[in-house]
């Protein structure tokens, strides 16, 4: 790695970047989780309801 040659400010930066970008990338992970969760979870019960109902 050559991160030895660039000042501590590049490094927080860049720290801080990839710390943002994970953080988003988990958000987005757990909202499409959230989504796909709900969308299973009602299909059935739509679907039983028309055949029972």
């Amino acid at each position: 790695m050559k991160s030895k040659n660039t000042s501590p400010g590049i490094q927080i930066q860049h720290y801080i970047t990839k710390k943002i970008k994970s953080f988003c990338f988990l958000r987005l992970t757990l909202y499409i989780c959230i989504v796909v969760y709900a969308i299973i979870v009602s299909c059935p019960n739509k679907d039983n309801k028309n055949k029972t109902g």
